[in-house]
């Protein structure tokens, strides 16, 4: 009888402590699923979201260059060598930041496992290209010191402006959900891996 109680009690440790081994190891699995997702967030977030937002800015800020280069030679009403070449500077580096960003955009969408920043980068890329197009038709009319050509250039530019200006609403309204989705997502799992 002893012996039977010895088993018995053996027995019962022993489905505890297959039990407890069993939460264990689901626990540790879910925790390390969990910390794999909180890195590919937070990766996503730090990694081309930031680069993202840095080169969107770098964008409006040789758009800016160009315009005004493109307003002081109307109003001295003759272009300089230097802002001419100011300006041939900030168109270039408007297409390369431009293609910089299609990559990022790339990455980012094939990370996420979700391609709607790369369509809405899509119209976005067309509408930087008829800007840098259409901005060295200004600069162009420019070199040549032709300031009625300038003016008219300069009128077209305006107008690819608009267009320019609603494709990045989009990309950028894109580009925020998206962001703010990711940072969703890490505070849903930080406070998950907390539970576990």
């Amino acid at each position: 009888m002893k012996e039977r109680m010895t088993k018995s009690i053996k027995l019962r440790m022993l489905t505890v402590l297959l039990a407890l081994l069993l939460i264990f190891g689901v626990n540790a699995g879910m925790s390390g699923v969990t910390n794999n997702q909180v890195e590919l967030s937070t990766k996503l977030l730090s990694d081309y979201t930031i680069a993202m937002l840095q080169e969107e800015k770098q964008l409006e800020e040789n758009m800016g260059i160009v315009n005004d280069c493109a307003l002081n030679s109307m109003v001295q009403r003759q272009a300089s060598a230097d802002v001419v070449l100011e300006m041939k500077e900030a168109i270039g580096n408007m297409q390369s930041t431009a293609d910089t960003l299609q990559e990022d955009v790339t990455k980012f969408a094939t990370a996420e496992m979700n391609d709607a920043l790369s369509k809405a980068y899509e119209p976005y890329y067309g509408a930087l290209s008829a800007y840098v197009t259409q901005a060295t038709a200004v600069m162009e009319a420019m070199e040549r010191n032709q300031m009625k050509d300038v003016q008219k250039e300069y009128q077209t530019l305006n107008s690819v402006v608009q267009s320019l200006e609603e494709q990045e609403a989009t990309f950028t309204s894109t580009l925020d959900q998206l962001i703010a989705h990711e940072a969703e997502l890490v505070g849903i799992r930080v406070r998950r891996a907390t539970m576990i």
